[in-house]
């Protein structure tokens, strides 16, 4: 199942099928796909209030195969441009994949989001973005921080959303107005949103019908109040 909303492609199903009969190209991949956890314990319990957050993130944190996943959009860029969220857990497997390709430059970026502490561990307050992009993608950030410091925001519910403008600065970095950005683990289209507004078309995949209906909603609403000042 698909749904066209001027510039965007929202797409109903599993992210590996889409990969595999996808016949078009991405300039960019952009995507937050499921962390992985060791133990959903009472500390994680505690970044959420509803009980409906805790059962969804304990659904989604059994991670991703990270080579299965990039070596199929390996083969859906012209050249390697992906940044990819993850925690720390699954941090060194996807530097890994990077660096086994010695043409690909591998740098980690921090978005530092606050955070309030529960139990006693460390706060969690930042999160990673592992670019992987080869020479000759679009790059347009040089000599930019690496530390992002936005605060984490829930403007459409989704437990796990990014604020847009981070992800913002990320189109920034990696396409050209008019490229076409991808989404391979979509959520509530935080990423859609961004590409509305900076004039990108966007393609997301998206496994969970709620998260697929409201993704759908939320890019209606914004496509319909016209592109925001940025």
């Amino acid at each position: 199942m698909s749904i066209e909303i001027n510039n965007c492609k929202l797409i109903h199903g599993d992210c590996i099928d889409f990969l595999k009969n996808f016949d078009g190209k991405a300039d960019v991949v952009i995507t937050d796909p499921p962390y992985f956890y060791n133990d959903y314990s009472k500390g994680n319990a505690g970044f959420d209030e509803s009980q409906k957050n805790i059962d969804f993130i304990k659904n989604i944190s059994m991670g991703f195969d990270v080579d299965i996943v990039f070596n199929l959009i390996k083969k859906k860029q012209e050249k390697i441009n992906i940044f990819c969220f993850c925690n720390d857990l699954l941090l060194s497997e996807i530097i890994g994949w990077g660096k086994k390709n010695k043409k690909y430059q591998v740098n980690v970026l921090v978005w530092e989001k606050g955070g309030r502490p529960f139990g006693e561990t460390y706060l969690h307050n930042v999160e990673f973005i592992v670019h992987i992009r080869e020479s000759g993608s679009h790059f347009g950030g040089q000599y930019k921080s690496r530390i992002f410091k936005y605060l984490s925001k829930r403007e459409w519910g989704h437990p796990t959303e990014k604020p847009v403008i981070l992800l913002r600065k990320l189109i920034e970095y990696g396409s050209y107005e008019n490229d076409t950005v991808l989404d391979i683990f979509m959520g509530s289209a935080s990423l859609g949103e961004a590409c509305v507004d900076m004039n990108r078309n966007f393609i997301g995949v998206e496994k969970d019908k709620e998260i697929f209906d409201l993704a759908v909603k939320r890019i209606k609403t914004v496509s319909s109040q016209g592109v925001l000042a940025l």
